[in-house]
């Protein structure tokens, strides 16, 4: 168990581990070694193992909880003195060695044989570096405190940042020892994010002492680089801490705030600088922040926030995702053919935006394409066309995305395989028990069984019903309107698709729109206002009009 709250035992408890080990690319594994304080009560030691890039996210503000963590659990090998245990055997418990490059964490923990608790846990770090090629983070400056200043026990450390030659993350180390020489520094505080850190009680400087102090910048390899300059300060409480206070700064995806931008950056000024992370709390000094978030594909987010010492400050930025694009084909899963007037519905399943729908048609090819939907969130695709067996499947569509979905098949039963679906079929085989039409295989796309002057190909096609004379596709009203403009009304069927043409003259037709899609009432209407037909009708003196399926 890993968390943000861990059980206290009076009994055994570790006293050290490794420190950070930065390996090359032809170092063999290490050796980690861990102290406790009574191996007489130790029932069992490990460690817990977090690869380079495993993201834990934050936990929720203001609560304590502790997470199961699918990390490798590795028990040490041997105790070659007492209160002495190693760890040499890497290929165990889920784990293979350090060979990805990288930062791993090294969690330890001790359980009491008595008492069952585990002690608070310690950790150290292992960075192996596989590219001899790779440059260590840019020369940086220490900025505060005043060099050889008196502070209180409770202080603050800042730097300038520091940046990555190959654009990688830059981490930081702070050392602070009474000897300027660091041969062995008393407090070493790792894997700070941002280029400035909070020293408090936690630390534990001691009273009226002298310390020196310098950072250093790593890559995610363990390239090193040591700050231009050590500093040094005098600790004298007689005048009390200083005044801080707790900042804290959340990155949440607009769309749906229970997932954050990938690749958040925070940069809080003054002090903290610049920190590769979608979350960010610490103790600093009281005053007036300037707070900004970006990420790859969202909107840029800025706050002015002022931390003041009656309670502590927290800055939510919801950056917006930018818009992104779905697009495929669909295909009839029985011929590989493409498929003309499906309904492509999109509907948003995660965050705030959940329920809104998208919907578009395919076209001649099959193909469709859907753009300016809402990025950073996760939908569920629909395709449907009358007689087809819909297609169902949900796909994820990351911010600014343009996402193809590849070719997407329905289908319908056709036992004959002469294109017609069995169920439009056996409606006519039903309909009238006294003709000679026995069974699906006699039924011809080519005849009209409702003798309507429309074929049963061509009624399948609008989705009209083969054995009722009244059912058919036809333009059922005309009207002119007090502009001039002409409203046509036609006896429509729902699921499909229409294109209006026209003509002036009855020789050559014109497409002026589609595809529409029918209303739900059974009947569907188009106004010709004169935005997709030339002239506008007030000026073509007569007009004829036709519909016909998509």
């Amino acid at each position: 168990i890993l968390g943000y709250d861990y059980t206290i035992t009076e009994a055994v408890s570790l006293t050290s581990v490794s420190p950070t080990k930065h390996l090359s690319p032809d170092d063999a594994d290490p050796i980690l070694e861990a102290k406790v304080n009574d191996s007489d009560k130790t029932a069992e030691i490990w460690v817990a193992i977090k690869p380079p890039g495993l993201d834990l996210g934050e936990p929720p503000p203001g609560v304590s909880e502790q997470r199961e963590l699918a990390v490798p659990r590795l028990d040490f090998d041997s105790q070659p003195e007492t209160g002495t245990f190693w760890l040499y055997d890497f290929d165990k418990g889920g784990f293979s060695g350090f060979n990805a490059p990288g930062r791993y964490e090294i969690l330890y923990f001790v359980k009491d044989a008595e008492s069952g608790g585990v002690s608070v846990l310690k950790m150290s770090f292992v960075y192996r570096n596989v590219n001899a090629g790779d440059e260590p983070p840019q020369s940086f400056d220490l900025l505060a405190p005043e060099n050889g200043s008196t502070q209180s026990t409770a202080l603050f450390l800042d730097w300038q940042d520091s940046s990555d030659p190959e654009d990688q993350i830059v981490s930081y180390t702070v050392e602070i020892s009474t000897d300027p020489s660091f041969t062995q520094p008393q407090f070493v505080i790792e894997a700070i994010d941002g280029s400035g850190v909070m020293i408090d009680d936690l630390v534990g400087l001691s009273d009226l002492t002298s310390y020196f102090w310098r950072v250093i910048a790593l890559d995610p390899n363990g390239n090193r680089t040591f700050s231009s300059q050590t500093g040094s300060f005098q600790t004298n409480n007689t005048n009390g801490w200083g005044n801080y206070n707790v900042l804290t700064e959340i990155v949440r995806n607009r769309n749906d705030p229970s997932t954050w931008p990938p690749g958040s950056c925070i940069e809080i000024q003054p002090y903290i600088g610049k920190v590769y992370n979608h979350y960010y709390s610490a103790m600093v000094p009281l005053g007036t922040y300037s707070v900004d978030s970006e990420a790859p594909q969202f909107s840029q987010e800025h706050d002015d926030v002022e931390v003041i010492e009656e309670s502590p400050t927290t800055v939510l930025q919801l950056p917006e995702p930018d818009p992104g694009a779905a697009s495929g084909t669909v295909q009839n899963s029985g011929t590989s053919s493409p498929i003309r007037g499906a309904t492509v519905r999109l509907e948003v399943i995660s965050g705030i935006l959940s329920g809104t729908e998208f919907v578009a048609c395919s076209s001649d090819d099959g193909g469709f394409h859907v753009p300016d939907l809402f990025g950073a969130v996760d939908y569920e695709i629909t395709i449907e066309k009358n007689f087809y067996t819909p297609y169902q499947s949900t796909f994820s569509l990351a911010a600014g995305e343009n996402k193809n979905l590849g070719t997407l098949q329905i289908g319908f039963d056709d036992v004959d395989a002469d294109g017609l679906p069995d169920s439009f079929e056996q409606a006519i085989v039903d309909g009238d028990p006294e003709d000679q039409i026995e069974d699906i295989w006699d039924v011809s796309g080519d005849d009209d069984f409702d003798g309507d002057g429309t074929t049963n190909g061509a009624e399948c096609d609008a989705s009209t019903d083969p054995t009722s004379p009244e059912s058919f596709l036809r333009i059922t009203a005309i009207s002119e309107e007090g502009n001039g403009d002409v409203t046509i009304t036609w006896a429509s069927e729902s699921g499909v698709y229409y294109d209006i043409y026209y003509t002036d003259d009855l020789d050559a037709w014109f497409n002026a729109d589609g595809p529409i899609a029918a209303s739900e009432t059974g009947n569907t209407s188009w106004t010709d206002d004169g935005s997709g037909a030339s002239p506008p009708p007030q000026e073509a003196g007569k007009r004829f009009y036709r519909v016909q399926v998509y």
